[in-house]
């Protein structure tokens, strides 16, 4: 509290504070199709082919061939390859390449906020990380768009 003038100014800070409650499998598959993050068909893609297509239904500001190929190519999917060049590849992803493609996607900055070689925390699989992503904040405090 601040005393200006006899008149009290109470700040109030607003703490939004959540968890992540685990779920099965088939629940994160319904609430990814709810999104539209998850289509019928999308079995039967790599793994590979599965994280191009959710990264490209995540990224709405371009729907040209070109303006994706553009927007893949400003992505490190290695500290030596771009997204554009390692998805031609079609290699199992690696949870390196996962997490420095979702750090960047949350406009974290390469090498300013985090190592270029920056493996997190294993996880299971790739629906499980992916279900996780829409509920964190960004560089700046906010939610993913």
């Amino acid at each position: 509290m601040i005393q200006i003038a006899n008149f009290e100014r109470v700040f109030i800070v607003k703490v939004n504070q959540f968890s992540l409650i685990q779920t099965d499998d088939a629940t994160r598959r319904h609430e990814l199709k709810a999104l539209h993050l998850l289509m019928d068909g999308d079995e039967n893609l790599s793994a590979s082919q599965l994280l191009l297509a959710l990264l490209l239904r995540t990224h709405l500001e371009t729907t040209s061939d070109a303006g994706r190929a553009a927007w893949l190519k400003s992505l490190l999917a290695t500290p030596t390859t771009n997204a554009y060049d390692w998805f031609k590849e079609d290699e199992q992803p690696t949870d390196a390449v996962f997490y420095l493609l979702a750090l960047q996607l949350l406009d974290f900055e390469v090498a300013v906020d985090f190592p270029l070689e920056y493996p997190l925390l294993p996880s299971p699989a790739l629906l499980s990380k992916l279900s996780t992503l829409p509920t964190t904040t960004t560089r700046n405090g906010t939610k993913q768009r």
